[in-house]
């Protein structure tokens, strides 16, 4: 596995993107992909006219169901690995409406209030500068902000720092975010004077598992904790607005 060293590259690249892509198709990708994609819907607009941004599409794996909620959408990343498998998916597919572009999250190349939905879906953990990113992420967005990262107060982020003291990870160019640190992030890189509202959820309390016979109560207890608000999901998702 070779890491990416440069931002141009970032941090996916060679077999990692290959690793990371595959690991989705997996029992335990797939069910976690369930439970995000379920809380990203959630959290994001009933109905957008116009196409979203991804900031940070990585393989396209979130792009692709987000994308549904307008009218197609933009997908940016600065790993070619990355993005390779994502037109591999697209020209698979068949879509017209979905568009590729290598960039740096923080220097997009779109004009002001092009997107009326921009997300990052556990991108903005790696990139070199995640204020700057931010702020960019704001600029091109004149409606919602819907950022996802993994969440540092859950049992699957302590297992990966346990991991990194005996392994070589990508995790350990890593920055984890909880609750209330990217809440102030997020606030902090908005629009000047802007009052910010957030609402933010996890999910995936548990280590996704492979047996499909515990994965239906797993997810009833996950819809559960979600519901309650409890703040030690491996996945966070919060939705942010200016007034």
């Amino acid at each position: 596995m070779r890491f990416g060293k440069s931002p141009a590259e970032g941090v996916f690249v060679g077999s990692s993107a290959w690793e990371y892509d595959a690991w989705f198709q997996s029992s335990s990708g797939s069910y976690a992909a369930q439970l995000e994609n379920r809380l990203l819907l959630e959290l994001a607009p009933p109905e957008l006219a116009g196409p979203v941004l991804d900031v940070g599409c990585g393989t396209g794996t979130h792009l692709f169901f987000l994308s549904r909620l307008g009218g197609g959408g933009v997908g940016i990343d600065s790993s070619a690995d990355m993005l390779s498998i994502a037109q591999r998916r697209v020209a698979s597919s068949g879509t017209t409406d979905i568009f590729l572009v290598r960039a740096r999250a923080e220097a997009l190349p779109f004009q002001d209030h092009s997107f009326n939905l921009v997300f990052l879906v556990t991108s903005l953990e790696f990139f070199n500068e995640p204020m700057q990113a931010l702020k960019e992420t704001w600029r091109v967005s004149r409606g919602p902000l819907l950022v996802a990262v993994l969440n540092r107060l859950s049992l699957c982020c302590l297992w990966r720092r346990v991991k990194m003291t005996f392994q070589k990870s990508l995790f350990q160019s890593a920055t984890f975010y909880d609750p209330w640190g990217l809440k102030r992030l997020v606030r902090k890189t908005g629009p000047p004077k802007a009052q910010i509202q957030v609402i933010w959820r996890t999910t995936l309390f548990s280590f996704p598992v492979v047996s499909s016979l515990a994965q239906p109560l797993l997810k009833r207890i996950d819809r559960l904790l979600t519901y309650l608000h409890w703040p030690f999901g491996a996945f966070l998702v919060m939705w942010a607005e200016r007034n």
